[in-house]
């Protein structure tokens, strides 16, 4: 049994990464992600198994975004990871082989991403947003209204920012560049299937010790 704590992101990219630390590098996130998600009091306030249905759905969507962010600051040949480390694009570099093409799937994020050129508070926005997007299967009636309503307010904020952060408005821009956030979400949605050799995140998620994770003690159960 591996235990993850909340150490400083380290997003420098300054050397390969090993299977440890895209390991840690998981267990991390999803660390920052309770933390995220705990700041939330409609998310306190779910049933624990919404709770958990939610983390789980939401997870590689956040830890998409996450790497997207630090790739393209460090412009590192690969995907950028938070504990120094780097998983690189060239094959022969790579601790494990990228035989489900990741690199290059995760390519096609940049990109828009740097279109975007999101602020701090658009950052912060955008992940709530995704943390809270429509659409996660199996929750109760409860948690899916409560989720819902999340997801519009951030949305909401998010347009009332962009409209008041640079003068006058420019409707035309502003609705083509909020279309093109709401792609952007959509595409890290749809990247469910993050596949480093044999190790499927979206197995392992099934595993996870969700009280232990809300307290600060992850804990992943291999077996």
């Amino acid at each position: 049994m591996n235990h993850a704590t909340r150490t400083p992101l380290l997003v420098t990219a300054e050397r390969s990464a090993t299977q440890d630390d895209m390991v840690q590098d998981l267990e991390r996130h999803y660390l920052l992600m309770v933390d995220y998600l705990r700041g939330v009091p409609e998310f306190t306030e779910m049933s624990l198994p919404d709770q958990e249905q939610l983390a789980q759905r939401r997870f590689l969507p956040f830890y998409w975004l996450k790497l997207t962010q630090y790739t393209w600051k460090t412009k590192c040949a690969g995907i950028c990871l938070a504990n120094g480390s780097f998983y690189p694009g060239s094959l022969e570099h790579q601790p494990c082989p990228d035989v489900t093409r990741l690199v290059s799937r995760f390519d096609t994020l940049l990109p828009i991403y740097s279109w975007l050129r999101l602020d701090e508070k658009e950052m912060a926005l955008l992940t709530f947003i995704i943390l809270f997007h429509d659409g996660v299967p199996d929750l109760s009636a409860g948690g899916r209204v409560k989720a819902r309503a999340v997801g519009q307010l951030f949305l909401k904020v998010l347009h009332y920012h962009m409209r008041r952060k640079d003068g006058p408005v420019d409707y035309d821009k502003l609705a083509i560049r909020m279309s093109r956030i709401m792609l952007f979400v959509n595409d890290l949605t749809c990247m469910t299937h993050f596949s480093f050799s044999n190790m499927q995140v979206h197995e392992i998620m099934h595993v996870i010790n969700w009280k232990k994770a809300v307290d600060g003690r992850l804990a992943w159960i291999h077996g």
